[in-house]
């Protein structure tokens, strides 16, 4: 019963940080997607960055500045895996109807 309790406490945790930083994206289609996986990643995206010798000075998405590792692209790739795979499902279900 625990455990079903923290899921839920994390996905209501989760679906606040969507809310709080998936509109300070410039893109309204990336920033909710973005903000998603840097809460489950528990990290930050986004912040300054220089395109073609300029700098940009973008919000941060995420609060935790720390590195990505091997196991933190391998659970993106998993996430994105998911995530179309359920979308061809839905697309197929209501095609079929």
């Amino acid at each position: 019963m625990k455990s079903e309790e923290s899921a839920t406490a994390r996905r209501g945790n989760l679906l606040c940080f969507v809310r709080r930083y998936g509109r300070m994206h410039a893109s309204p289609n990336s920033g909710y997607p973005e903000a998603a996986l840097a809460g489950i990643l528990d990290c930050r995206f986004g912040g300054p960055h220089y395109y073609f010798g300029e700098l940009f000075d973008k919000p941060y998405i995420g609060e935790n500045a720390r590195e990505l590792t091997t196991a933190d692209m391998q659970k993106a790739v998993r996430i994105n895996r998911t995530a179309e795979v359920l979308a061809i499902v839905i697309i197929t279900v209501i095609y079929c109807l």
